[in-house]
């Protein structure tokens, strides 16, 4: 059995949970981002393999503009490719993964907390929890993941809105969920964390 200080375990708890946060908003944003990019591609290739086909008429309007079937296929697959390019620059896809996996790490981490019991200022558990928390971050670290300075802030305070909306949906759950919201707004947060 091993043993950890509670004020440790409650800022590693505290610390994961506000990372599990800050990466599964990352993930879902380079996923939103990555298949939005995707889907315009494709769509924009439907188009311009449907305007190649266009036959007997020398020019195609589209809108205020007219032009060559020719030429609008040109400017079709010149979008595309830069589509296809900046694909490749902003690597959308590898985001949402790397995110993902972090979250998934963390989630792992935030489960093994549960086995924690805690007895006054100490918390004793079957798990090494020091460890594998040690673990989870250098296996997140190792990812090469990272949460730039600018988004930080705004994903932690989106992570506090998100734990105090969960606690007033707890004590009030007959409340709808945009009426909690609304009170978060007018009232702001409950008593302000630890300093994590």
């Amino acid at each position: 059995m091993a043993d950890l200080r509670a004020d440790e375990f409650d800022r590693q708890r505290r610390v994961a949970d506000q990372m599990l946060s800050a990466h599964a908003v990352l993930a879902e944003r380079y996923e939103r981002r990555a298949s939005g990019l995707t889907l315009l591609t494709m769509a924009l290739s439907v188009v311009a393999t449907g305007v190649a086909f266009i036959s007997g008429q020398p020019d195609a309007h589209i809108g205020p503009f007219s032009a060559r079937v020719q030429v609008w296929v040109g400017v079709l697959t010149c979008v595309i490719f830069f589509l296809s390019i900046v694909d490749l620059q902003v690597e959308w896809r590898r985001k949402a993964w790397s995110h993902g996996e972090a979250a998934r790490r963390l989630a792992d981490l935030k489960a093994k907390y549960r086995h924690g019991i805690r007895e006054g200022d100490v918390v004793h558990s079957d798990l090494d929890l020091h460890s594998e928390y040690e673990r989870a971050m250098d296996a997140v670290g190792a990812l090469r993941v990272t949460i730039k300075d600018a988004q930080f802030n705004k994903l932690k305070a989106r992570h506090w809105r998100k734990v105090e909306i969960s606690k007033r949906i707890s004590a009030r759950p007959q409340r709808p969920r945009l009426l909690h919201r609304v009170d978060i707004l007018r009232e702001g947060l409950g008593d302000p964390p630890a300093k994590s």
